[in-house]
């Protein structure tokens, strides 16, 4: 092949196939994060959640000491019950409260929630939705779902968006405070900060800088699969044996708290890099962009524009070159596949030491 043939072929391949090299681009993301392993998750994030441990611990103990716990039967609990949960999170010096629940019409039981919102000494973060627009006769439409007024009475509680994105193939890659830079009716519903950089914010962290929009793609940089975070059922906070085990265990100390419903009724199962199939809870996957913030560790995927599309083709025409000189086939092959894998090293190599990830599917 002549050099203007392979520039003319890359080229085509750009800009006709981009659909598919922004697939292939998302499967060598998911793949590298898979080749650079597991890390293990920071113990000062934990889960709380209402699982099926819980629903199926409620229906079946003798609760004659705490009828009370019946309550943990079916979802969704009764507010009030969220008003427990929050002097129990007090008593084990909890540092951070985050809520991947939503709360936005009212309840019985909201005047107990709301109190123990204003006795809890930390600082709580309420979940809001962001609705995907629908077509309708009047446009595109979307919403805010934001928690009821009378629990956000107090000036302390905060907002913050639960939306995760997930793009091409449906798999959540990047982070959810990217969700309003690459969904445009979001800015006009004026959101919340997503709630992991509401929640890194409110205990004092510092304000990581998002890399331009329009070069970089920020991505969630996960821990592995699901199970990663430390988590703790809901069952274990109300009983009251089980209570007094937590105290002693001392693993909620100075910790942020995430809690959710994670039951296979939540609906709440989202494909990710490692957990394609099964799916990983939204709230390990705001865990995650929590840790990113904290760490400030985002992999950044360096986006197809301009001068990259520019590189490409310089890319390809030395490629073309080099290959030109050799003549036997199965050498060609040979080179071709070293600089393959070439290319696959270097971008590991960046991806492990700056965080940042080449366009590895057009290269």
């Amino acid at each position: 092949m002549s050099c203007p043939a392979a520039l003319g072929a890359t080229a085509l391949m750009l800009v006709g196939y981009s659909v598919p090299l922004r697939q292939l681009a998302g499967w060598s993301v998911d793949r590298l994060q898979e080749g650079l392993g597991s890390r293990p998750a920071p113990q000062d994030i934990v889960l709380l959640t209402y699982d099926d441990s819980t629903r199926n611990s409620a229906a079946a103990a003798d609760l004659l000491d705490q009828p009370e716990l019946l309550n943990l039967r079916h979802w969704p609990v009764p507010r009030a019950v969220w008003g427990d949960v929050l002097d129990r999170l007090e008593q084990l010096e909890v540092k951070a409260i985050g809520f991947d629940v939503m709360f936005d019409l009212p309840r019985a039981g909201d005047q107990r929630f709301a109190l123990g919102l204003k006795q809890f000494s930390g600082p709580v973060v309420l979940a809001t939705g962001i609705d995907d627009p629908d077509v309708t006769e009047f446009g595109r439409l979307a919403a805010l779902y934001r928690p009821n007024p009378s629990l956000i009475a107090d000036q302390s509680i905060k907002e913050g968006h639960i939306a995760v994105l997930g793009l091409v193939g449906g798999v959540v890659r990047t982070s959810p405070r990217s969700f309003v830079l690459l969904q445009p009716f979001a800015r006009q519903l004026n959101p919340p900060l997503a709630l992991s950089e509401q929640l890194h914010h409110s205990t004092g962290g510092t304000t990581v800088p998002q890399a331009n929009p329009e070069r970089w793609l920020e991505l969630l940089h996960f821990f592995g699969p699901e199970g990663q975070f430390r988590s703790v059922s809901l069952w274990r906070l109300l009983e009251n044996q089980s209570f007094e085990r937590l105290k002693r265990e001392g693993i909620f100390r100075d910790a942020t708290v995430l809690l959710a419903n994670t039951t296979i009724d939540a609906n709440d199962l989202h494909p990710t890099p490692f957990e394609r199939m099964g799916g990983m809870p939204g709230v390990e996957i705001h865990a995650t962009a929590l840790a990113n913030l904290r760490l400030n560790n985002h992999l950044l995927l360096r986006r197809v524009d301009g001068w990259v599309i520019v590189g490409l083709l310089i890319w390809a025409a030395v490629i073309v070159v080099l290959l030109d000189g050799v003549e036997r086939p199965e050498r060609r092959l040979g080179w071709t596949g070293l600089a393959v894998a070439g290319v696959i090293a270097v971008t590991a190599a960046l991806a492990w030491s700056t965080h940042r990830l080449l366009p590895l599917a057009p290269l």
